[in-house]
Formats: structure tokens, sequence, C-alpha cells
């Protein structure tokens, strides 16, 4: 099963390699702060492009999340969120596009 760490670092090298904009908020924020408590999600809003959500969905795919390229980009357009849970663990994605 993948640690929480894990699943952070897979998401952040793909929107920086990207050079997608983004910022993390949250409990996984709030842990960075120093404030302890138990989580196990990752909520980030990112700026992205409706045609780039294509690629990041596949990469989630490929990264073992469950993620459907057309539900993510409905959720952007609408101004909703989407989440992309880890196949392998209860971690997920609470991603939100700006």
């Amino acid at each position: 099963m993948k640690k929480i760490e894990e699943v952070l670092v897979t998401t952040v090298k793909y929107l920086n390699r990207e050079e997608i904009d983004y910022v993390f908020i949250g409990g996984i924020a709030v842990m960075v702060y120093g404030n302890p408590r138990t989580t196990v999600d990752l909520e980030l809003v990112i700026e992205v492009d409706e045609e780039e959500l294509e690629d990041f969905a596949e990469y989630l795919s490929e990264q073992g999340f469950f993620a459907d390229s057309e539900d993510i980009k409905r959720a952007f357009r609408e101004r909703t969120s989407f989440s992309a849970e880890e196949k392998d663990s209860l971690f997920r994605l609470d991603v939100k596009g700006v």
C-alpha cells in the first residue's frame, strides 16, 4: 500500500514537469504548517487548460488512480471538483481547477 507521501510526490512530479500551477489545501497543508492530523486525501487547486486534462487523466491512470478524463473535463467546465482514488490505498486526490 502506498503512503500519502508517495501519492503527493507522484502528483507533484507531473504538475512540475508540465509546468502547471498548483496549490495544496486542506489537511495536507495543515500538516505542513505543523499541526498533525489524519487525512486520506490530497486537496489541490490547479490552473490548467481543458486540453491538458486528457494528459493529466492518462498520467493518473498510469500511476494507479481511477481517473476518467470525461469526468475530469466535466468537473472543470462546471467549476466543481473531481476525485481520483488511488487503487491500492485509501488515498485520493480532490482536484479543483481555476
